[in-house]
């Protein structure tokens, strides 16, 4: 796993270790964490070409210096002009050939820094948006969690009202039953003390 990557669910979650999170955000974070390595591999790359333009400029360098140390040693030891001067031409030639390609190099050296540094720009817009999004998936999760508690105590609280109402109901009908009796025992005993009156 990439280690911005790691940083940020640390920083964001609390915990680096992406098997705690939901499997579909798991799913994206592991496209993220190829996103970040591609950007590596490229960034590796482009150092790469970087550094094989460098040798490549120091060995004409070398070269040059050589030609010119030669030169110098053929005056001391040649006293006849034209063969310093033929070495002359041919070494303001060879820097002239040396300069067309130094600058030829500086021109795909800053073309390579502005792909490099559009690639770091495009890496750190990912970046913030993956902090923004974790930040909302970490908003969202909180805000379900709040509401399933919600959920769970309305449904406490409903089924406290149904068993409530139950109970409140078997005691009505117990009145109920209890007062169809009274009533009845209280026209048997009517019916008791008319007859015996009669």
């Amino acid at each position: 796993m990439h280690k911005i990557l790691l940083r940020q669910l640390k920083k964001i979650f609390g915990n680096d270790k992406i098997e705690a999170l939901p499997k579909e955000l798991q799913k994206f974070v592991l496209m993220v964490n190829a996103t970040y390595e591609g950007f590596d591999q490229d960034r590796l790359l482009i150092e790469r070409s970087l550094e094989l333009h460098s040798k490549e400029l120091g060995k004409k360098t070398a070269k040059l210096q050589q030609q010119l140390k030669d030169i110098q040693e053929s005056k001391e030891y040649i006293g006849k002009e034209e063969k310093v001067k033929r070495a002359t031409l041919n070494l303001l030639s060879d820097l002239k050939i040396a300069k067309e390609t130094a600058e030829e190099s500086k021109s795909n050296l800053e073309a390579t820094a502005g792909e490099l540094k559009k690639r770091n720009e495009q890496l750190e817009n990912s970046n913030r948006a993956t902090l923004n999004l974790l930040s909302d998936l970490k908003i969202a999760q909180k805000s379900a969690e709040e509401s399933k508690k919600q959920f769970e105590e309305t449904a406490i609280k409903e089924r406290q009202v149904r068993i409530e109402a139950e109970r409140m109901n078997k005691f009505m009908v117990a009145r109920e039953l209890k007062m169809v009796e009274l009533k009845k025992e209280i026209k048997t005993l009517k019916e008791s003390s008319s007859s015996k009156n009669a």
